[in-house]
């Protein structure tokens, strides 16, 4: 498989994750850290701080710049040609998107001073000519280093571009080495950033290290994971600077405990055995959006990552009848997905609420609730109805062809709390977590028509 920004693809993505777990086992039984494993060349490694993402604006990136000025940090780097290419094609100017740019540069740099040094990436996101128009512009603002300017890496492109003065930086997603030795031996970088979640580990992180060492050429962390990559910049003699990226700074403090962190722009490395990542249970999954489910809807909930995963958590969970009927379809695929990060972030535990109480006839059940929309946001053919107490509920029971009556579809007079079809011994309505009666139907929001499509 090829990685969205090219070169060699995802496979070594899995042999760093097996590199890295035998060096913290290898650190855990000799009860030393990784990166006096490698050499213990330095205690403390120097950082650079990724903070000036294209989310940001330019006052907010005024602000970060001078936060972080105040706390001690001297190194900051930012992105430019935000996804360039890719919104080019969508119809967006190039001239336009650099332009803007270089106005975010130099906001940033009025914030951050003379002094400071900026770093700029653009991601693999620019052509070569698109990259040379933009670094002519921003001599005046004296950028250290121009990380990644070209689609695909290409060595060739990247040596003509750095034979104009700019200092070039590569390296963060190549995953084999003859990709690292070809952006040496072509002349094409001055600083090389092997990453060892990506390229291979540390074993992989130090035959780069040798080779840049032999090319006379400066060693750095490039795409993020500091707690990992600390190890080998502290270990060797020729490391250089780690990044400190506030995004992948935050995803690990969710996942581990006992972190490091970092001094103004210096990061002390841990004395604890191994890479020093320890994680509490139950971290990953509420990272993943799966806590445990409490109340309605009770073992219905896996670790969910997208709204696929949930819709194979329904397959597998909910009657036939239940299933066909949410899996009618919204064909909103893509506003859900718009919401997935809305998603996560509220850690909302969508469930299914059935009422299948025996005294009601086959067209009075239907959900209670619908759990493929957990943002409030009415799928298409959803009207609004508001009852009694700035509640929703409905007048009337929805049309029989929203429930199929063939054998296939035909629901059971009763339905136990696993949804299997089997009666229940307690006559529980499904998932309602009353044993003997189902709650009433009655929702916030918008009436949702019994024929619209809720997935």
């Amino acid at each position: 498989m090829v990685s969205p920004r090219g070169q060699t693809g995802y496979g070594s993505h899995a042999a760093s994750g097996i590199d890295l777990a035998l060096w913290d086992i290898l650190g855990k039984v000799t009860g030393q850290p990784c990166w006096r494993l490698l050499g213990g060349a330095r205690s403390e490694v120097p950082l650079y701080v990724t903070f000036g993402f294209g989310s940001f604006d330019r006052e907010q990136l005024a602000d970060a710049a001078r936060h972080l000025r105040s706390d001690g940090v001297r190194r900051l780097k930012m992105v430019v040609g935000h996804h360039a290419l890719k919104r080019v094609a969508a119809g967006a100017s190039m001239s336009d998107i650099l332009k803007e740019d270089i106005e975010r540069v130099r906001v940033v740099r009025e914030a951050a001073g003379d002094d400071a040094e900026i770093y700029i990436d653009a991601n693999c996101s620019l052509d070569p000519a698109s990259a040379q128009w933009l670094d002519d512009r921003l001599k005046d603002l004296d950028i250290a280093f121009f990380e990644e300017p070209l689609r695909g890496n290409d060595t060739r492109q990247l040596a003509n571009l750095r034979a104009r003065g700019t200092r070039i930086a590569a390296g963060q997603n190549e995953g084999q080495l003859f990709r690292f030795r070809d952006l040496l031996t072509s002349g094409a970088v001055d600083v090389i950033q092997p990453n060892v979640v990506i390229c291979g580990g540390l074993t992989v992180g130090q035959k780069v290290a040798a080779m840049a060492d032999a090319h006379q050429v400066q060693l750095a962390n490039g795409g993020a994971f500091p707690f990992h990559n600390m190890h080998l910049h502290g270990g060797l003699a020729n490391g250089g600077l780690v990044e400190w990226h506030l995004i992948s700074v935050e995803m690990g403090r969710s996942l581990f405990t006992d972190l490091p962190d970092r001094d103004g722009d210096v990061l002390r490395l841990p004395e604890t055995p191994g890479l020093g990542l320890r994680r509490e249970s139950g971290r990953a999954a509420r990272v993943c959006g799966g806590a445990a489910v409490q109340g309605p809807g009770q073992g219905l909930m896996a670790p969910v990552v997208s709204y696929r995963d949930l819709r194979k958590q329904a397959r597998r969970k909910l009657p036939r009848f239940a299933f066909d009927f949410v899996d009618g379809g919204a064909g909103d695929e893509a506003g859900l997905d718009r919401n997935e990060a809305a998603y996560r972030a509220r850690c909302l535990q969508p469930r299914v609420l059935i009422n299948s109480d025996r005294a009601l006839p086959l067209k009075r059940r239907f959900l209670g609730r619908d759990w493929a929309l957990p943002f409030g946001i009415p799928p298409s053919g959803w009207r609004a109805s508001p009852g009694p107490r700035s509640t929703c509920c409905w007048p009337k029971p929805p049309s029989k062809r929203a429930f199929p009556t063939s054998p296939r579809h035909r629901p059971p007079s009763r339905w136990n709390a696993s949804g299997n079809g089997r009666p229940s011994p307690h006559g529980s309505s499904f998932m309602s977590g009353n044993p003997r009666r189902s709650p009433p139907i009655c929702l916030p929001g918008p009436r949702p028509r019994a024929t619209g499509r809720l997935w």
